[in-house]
């Protein structure tokens, strides 16, 4: 290979790798991309009750210290293969995005009258109240707030499945 060759390929590796460099400090187009904000978290360890208001049905789901049960007269082990992983998605649901800061009319996000509530009760006296509405218009997503919570969120609908299944 000659002299002339290399250099010429030297001097275009270096400004292909410049670009990247000076491409990827300035930001390039990705600085308006926002990581969605999670809805909230917790320690799936400090979550001590589950309770799920769908329609007419209550449940509630209590850890003891023999593992998660469902609270009736007779308390009743839930089914792992179901129950795996509900209380790591009640640890920190991630929205898609924040829809408004305030919501003046609950009733256009069928949140006036939630699909679901979903209250976790933490250890320390602590509580989480989520209130699920309704679908987006494209079907992916569902709008919801938290209880002291103004702003309206939306998050998957696989979230919201797997709450009230």
């Amino acid at each position: 290979m000659s002299i002339r060759t290399t250099f010429v390929l030297t001097v275009m590796l270096i400004l292909v790798a410049g670009y990247f460099v000076f491409e990827n400090v300035s930001g390039g187009t990705d600085d308006t991309i926002v990581d969605p904000p999670w809805f909230y978290t917790v320690s799936t360890n400090d979550i001590s009750e589950i309770t799920v208001h769908y329609g007419d049905t209550k449940e509630t789901f209590i850890n003891t210290q023999a593992g998660w049960v469902i609270d009736r007269p007779q308390p009743l082990p839930v089914d792992t293969s179901r129950w795996s992983g509900v209380t790591l998605l009640l640890s920190g649901p991630k929205t898609e995005r924040i829809v408004h800061e305030t919501v003046d009319d609950l009733s256009l996000y069928g949140l006036e009258e939630p699909q679901a509530t979903i209250d976790v009760t933490l250890l320390g006296n602590r509580a989480v109240r989520t209130y699920l509405g309704d679908l987006t218009p494209d079907g992916t997503a569902h709008y919801v707030m938290q209880e002291n919570d103004s702003r309206l969120y939306t998050i998957d609908t696989s979230w919201g499945q797997v709450m009230t299944n």
